[in-house]
């Protein structure tokens, strides 16, 4: 009987996730410049007890990394897409998102920044029930 139990524990999903905020990067010239350099690929999380800290510095993060990437340039300069030509310019983009994990195996990514305003709007909901708690 223990081992039947031990085996269900197991293979239940946590009930209450961790939720965290991630921002992540993709950077590349499509190998269209001389040096042929691979793109960037980057994520960063920001963790804790305190959502609301964590989601203060992911924010910052978020802008400040935007603000360098608008004014920077990956071996080609960066364009807006509208602007993107293949060759010319490198591209990036960068997105914050808030993460639901039960496991390394089981985690969703629910963007609220750097998407379109439909990709972006679950996750701003998820974030603002997540948030209830916090407001006085």
């Amino acid at each position: 009987m223990n081992e039947y139990r031990e085996f269900e524990n197991n293979n239940l999903r946590k009930k209450d996730p961790v939720y965290f905020y991630r921002v992540s990067e993709f950077i590349t010239s499509f190998e269209a410049d001389e040096e042929k350099n691979q793109p960037i690929d980057h994520h960063e999380d920001f963790k804790g007890d305190d959502f609301l800290k964590c989601k203060q510095e992911a924010e910052e993060y978020y802008m400040n990394r935007l603000e360098g990437l608008e004014n920077g340039k990956y071996f080609l300069p960066f364009a807006a897409p509208g602007n993107f030509q293949f060759g010319k310019n490198s591209a990036f983009s960068i997105i914050l998102s808030i993460i639901e994990y039960y496991s390394e195996d089981d985690q969703y990514e629910h963007p609220i920044l750097g998407e379109e305003d439909e990709i972006t709007e679950e996750g701003k909901e998820l974030e603002e029930s997540i948030l209830k708690p916090y407001k006085i």
